[in-house]
Protein backbone atom coordinates (compact mmCIF):
# COMPACT_ATOMS: atom_id res chain seq x y z
CA UNK A 1 0.00 0.00 0.00
CA UNK A 2 1.54 3.57 -0.80
CA UNK A 3 2.55 5.82 1.57
CA UNK A 4 -0.36 8.93 1.72
CA UNK A 5 2.11 12.06 1.01
CA UNK A 6 2.82 14.54 3.77
CA UNK A 7 1.28 17.52 4.21
CA UNK A 8 3.73 20.24 2.72
CA UNK A 9 5.14 22.23 5.23
CA UNK A 10 5.11 25.78 5.26
CA UNK A 11 7.74 27.42 3.03
CA UNK A 12 8.32 30.32 5.25
CA UNK A 13 7.44 30.82 8.95
CA UNK A 14 5.50 33.85 8.07
CA UNK A 15 3.43 31.09 6.30
CA UNK A 16 1.85 29.73 9.11
CA UNK A 17 -0.39 32.53 10.54
CA UNK A 18 -0.35 31.71 14.33
CA UNK A 19 3.34 31.98 14.80
CA UNK A 20 3.54 35.27 12.26
CA UNK A 21 1.30 37.01 14.54
CA UNK A 22 3.13 35.65 17.46
CA UNK A 23 6.56 36.71 15.83
CA UNK A 24 4.87 40.28 14.82
CA UNK A 25 3.38 40.48 18.93
CA UNK A 26 7.06 39.75 20.30
CA UNK A 27 8.56 42.28 17.61
CA UNK A 28 6.22 45.03 18.59
CA UNK A 29 6.72 44.41 22.54
CA UNK A 30 10.23 44.79 21.60
CA UNK A 31 10.06 48.11 20.23
CA UNK A 32 7.69 48.89 23.03
CA UNK A 33 10.57 48.39 25.28
CA UNK A 34 12.93 50.10 23.38
CA UNK A 35 10.76 53.10 22.96
CA UNK A 36 10.63 53.52 26.98
CA UNK A 37 14.21 52.22 27.19
CA UNK A 38 15.21 55.67 25.03
CA UNK A 39 12.00 57.92 26.97
CA UNK A 40 13.69 56.89 29.96
CA UNK A 41 17.34 57.40 28.78
CA UNK A 42 16.85 60.90 27.03
CA UNK A 43 14.89 62.35 29.81
CA UNK A 44 17.51 61.50 31.98
CA UNK A 45 20.21 62.92 29.40
CA UNK A 46 17.54 65.92 29.71
CA UNK A 47 17.81 66.64 32.97
CA UNK A 48 22.01 66.81 33.30
CA UNK A 49 22.82 68.95 29.92
CA UNK A 50 23.12 72.30 28.96
CA UNK A 51 19.86 74.31 28.92
CA UNK A 52 20.51 75.05 25.28
CA UNK A 53 20.44 71.57 24.44
CA UNK A 54 17.16 70.35 26.90
CA UNK A 55 14.66 71.37 24.82
CA UNK A 56 15.51 69.22 21.76
CA UNK A 57 16.48 65.99 23.95
CA UNK A 58 13.24 66.63 25.72
CA UNK A 59 11.73 66.79 21.79
CA UNK A 60 13.63 63.36 21.30
CA UNK A 61 12.19 61.89 24.27
CA UNK A 62 8.69 62.99 24.16
CA UNK A 63 8.60 61.09 20.63
CA UNK A 64 9.89 57.53 21.64
CA UNK A 65 7.11 58.23 24.31
CA UNK A 66 4.13 58.93 21.84
CA UNK A 67 5.65 55.81 19.87
CA UNK A 68 5.95 53.72 22.59
CA UNK A 69 2.06 54.82 23.27
CA UNK A 70 0.80 54.28 20.12
CA UNK A 71 2.71 50.27 19.88
CA UNK A 72 0.97 49.79 23.39
CA UNK A 73 -2.01 50.44 22.02
CA UNK A 74 -1.34 48.36 18.55
CA UNK A 75 -0.50 45.54 21.22
CA UNK A 76 -3.74 45.57 22.93
CA UNK A 77 -5.95 45.86 19.34
CA UNK A 78 -4.37 42.80 18.39
CA UNK A 79 -5.88 41.53 21.52
CA UNK A 80 -2.32 40.73 23.49
CA UNK A 81 -1.18 42.27 26.50
CA UNK A 82 1.86 44.64 26.93
CA UNK A 83 4.69 44.53 29.15
CA UNK A 84 3.66 46.24 32.19
CA UNK A 85 6.56 48.34 32.71
CA UNK A 86 10.35 48.01 32.62
CA UNK A 87 10.50 48.92 36.19
CA UNK A 88 14.06 48.98 37.38
CA UNK A 89 15.67 49.06 33.94
CA UNK A 90 13.68 52.35 33.40
CA UNK A 91 15.15 53.67 36.39
CA UNK A 92 18.35 52.43 35.26
CA UNK A 93 17.90 54.29 31.82
CA UNK A 94 17.00 57.67 33.14
CA UNK A 95 20.28 57.65 35.72
CA UNK A 96 23.08 56.46 32.90
CA UNK A 97 21.15 59.24 30.56
CA UNK A 98 21.79 61.76 33.48
CA UNK A 99 25.13 60.92 34.22
CA UNK A 100 26.23 60.60 30.01
CA UNK A 101 25.04 64.15 30.15
CA UNK A 102 27.82 65.32 32.29
CA UNK A 103 30.08 64.16 29.72
CA UNK A 104 29.22 66.85 27.02
CA UNK A 105 27.85 66.59 23.32
CA UNK A 106 30.71 65.45 22.23
CA UNK A 107 30.28 61.77 23.98
CA UNK A 108 26.04 61.78 24.53
CA UNK A 109 25.50 63.06 21.10
CA UNK A 110 26.94 60.00 19.03
CA UNK A 111 25.60 57.69 21.77
CA UNK A 112 22.14 59.36 20.72
CA UNK A 113 22.70 58.90 17.52
CA UNK A 114 23.17 55.15 17.97
CA UNK A 115 19.90 54.76 19.42
CA UNK A 116 17.91 56.76 17.06
CA UNK A 117 19.88 54.71 14.30
CA UNK A 118 18.71 51.32 16.29
CA UNK A 119 15.32 52.92 16.86
CA UNK A 120 14.74 53.05 13.03
CA UNK A 121 15.68 49.81 11.68
CA UNK A 122 13.43 48.79 15.00
CA UNK A 123 10.46 49.81 12.54
CA UNK A 124 11.94 49.45 9.15
CA UNK A 125 12.10 46.10 10.12
CA UNK A 126 8.96 45.38 12.21
CA UNK A 127 6.96 46.97 9.25
CA UNK A 128 8.99 44.15 6.68
CA UNK A 129 8.08 41.55 8.94
CA UNK A 130 4.46 42.67 8.98
CA UNK A 131 4.02 43.44 5.15
CA UNK A 132 4.87 39.63 4.80
CA UNK A 133 3.01 38.07 7.70
CA UNK A 134 0.25 35.87 7.14
CA UNK A 135 -2.58 35.80 10.11
CA UNK A 136 -1.78 39.29 10.40
CA UNK A 137 -4.06 42.39 9.40
CA UNK A 138 -2.32 43.85 6.31
CA UNK A 139 -3.67 47.36 7.60
CA UNK A 140 -1.36 46.84 10.48
CA UNK A 141 1.79 48.04 7.82
CA UNK A 142 -0.08 51.40 7.46
CA UNK A 143 -1.23 51.90 11.37
CA UNK A 144 3.21 51.57 11.73
CA UNK A 145 4.46 53.90 9.05
CA UNK A 146 4.07 56.95 10.81
CA UNK A 147 6.05 55.00 13.80
CA UNK A 148 8.62 54.85 10.86
CA UNK A 149 8.37 58.12 10.51
CA UNK A 150 8.75 59.60 13.41
CA UNK A 151 11.86 57.89 14.31
CA UNK A 152 13.44 58.97 11.07
CA UNK A 153 12.57 62.06 11.82
CA UNK A 154 14.41 61.92 14.94
CA UNK A 155 17.24 60.07 13.22
CA UNK A 156 17.73 62.62 10.75
CA UNK A 157 17.46 65.56 13.22
CA UNK A 158 20.92 63.56 14.92
CA UNK A 159 22.78 63.76 11.70
CA UNK A 160 26.09 65.76 12.25
CA UNK A 161 25.94 69.33 11.38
Amino acid sequence: MPAEPAEAAPAHLFDHPDLSRQWILRRLQRALTADLAATALLSGLAASVAKRDRPFLANLASGAAERAERVRDLIIELRSSPYSSIGLARRVSTAGGFVLGWTGSALWRPCIRRLATHMLSEYDLLISLVAGAGGVDPGLVEQLRPLLASARSQHESLEPR
